[in-house]
């Protein structure tokens, strides 16, 4: 099938109503569709199939790895601005890859490439989109995502750590001032115990010198 052809007819099964979609074609070159996505950050899934990826491949020995090197199928996800969003190496019979959109309404390009060695033994390929209408994506995360959020979890472990750092020395350096304040304490308490018995010592001396001097002057 000629490369417009291809992307005309793959285009109109793009628009198509529904949320998910899936294509089977021959894989004779480069094939594109374009999906229409809005302005949200919208996660896309991708799933294919192309069982050419494993025929014709010797097992053993150095045309092995050449092989595993010419069956492939290159695929490039390009934005409204036809800018790359996403490129991946495709060389398994089954598999599967994700990606976001940029947050710009418009045209999402989705090509595919085939080696030339693929192309000339006619492989088929079967894709399946899932656009987030149909899927429940709140639970899955892109692998950028996933580092943003164990870059947090390290942020937030390191807070964590300074923070329990910095009560421990609070902690460490109240201790003392803790032992100043109840030593502090027992002295004043200690200070004011003796400084009422002195009292109470001067208080009876002064009666008894007060009755010695009456009664030396015989006045009692």
């Amino acid at each position: 099938m000629p490369f417009g052809v291809a992307l005309v007819v793959l285009l109109a099964l793009g628009l198509l109503p529904g949320p998910s979609c899936g294509f089977f074609f021959k894989l004779e070159g480069k094939v594109c569709f374009a999906d229409e996505l809005g302005a949200d950050h919208q996660p896309v899934h991708l799933h294919y199939r192309c069982p050419q990826l494993s025929s014709k491949k010797p097992t053993k020995g150095a045309a092995a790895a050449v092989a595993s090197t010419s069956y492939y199928i290159k695929a490039v996800v390009l934005d409204p601005q036809e800018n790359v969003i996403h490129e991946e190496m495709l060389r398994t019979i089954d598999g599967s890859f994700s990606f976001i959109s940029t947050g710009e309404a418009g045209e999402y390009q989705f090509c595919f490439e085939p080696s030339a060695a693929l192309s000339e033994a006619e492989g088929t390929f079967f894709l399946d989109i899932e656009s987030a209408q149909n899927t429940d994506y709140s639970q899955v995360q892109s692998k950028q995502g996933l580092l943003k959020v164990d870059e947090s979890l390290k942020v937030l472990r390191s807070q964590m750590a300074e923070i329990k750092a910095e009560m421990a020395y609070v902690k460490q350096r109240q201790e003392p001032f803790q032992r100043v304040s109840e030593s502090t304490a027992t002295r004043v308490w200690l200070s004011s115990v003796m400084q009422m018995f002195i009292l109470a010592q001067i208080t009876a001396w002064q009666i008894w010198m007060l009755k010695r001097f009456l009664m030396a002057k015989k006045l009692v």
